[in-house]
């Protein structure tokens, strides 16, 4: 399977295990929160994917859209400023 390797983890006697946080937060799995997950077995392992996070999109009744995205944190508009920025610098 190609792609990054996790760190090494292990697998308790119930059979769980514990994914990295970093990995958690990218992915959105919070902590003490229930979530769908896809797992997919392949020839070369296992693939495992989060269901997608229903999203919705409104006019506001300004004529300007708003998603909204479910079960996330909330983003302040400097937080998104800011990763403007970071990707902009990396251009």
């Amino acid at each position: 399977m190609n792609g990054p390797w996790m760190p090494t983890v292990t697998i308790d006697e119930q059979g769980r295990l514990v994914l990295p946080k970093a990995l958690r937060e990218r992915l959105g799995l919070a902590p003490g929160r229930a979530h769908r997950l896809h797992l997919w077995e392949t020839g070369d392992g296992v693939l495992l994917e989060p269901e997608p996070t229903p999203a919705s999109i409104d006019d506001g009744g300004d004529g300007m859209p708003a998603i909204t995205i479910q079960s996330r944190p909330t983003i302040s508009n400097d937080d998104v400023v800011a990763a403007i920025r970071r990707d902009r610098s990396t251009r």
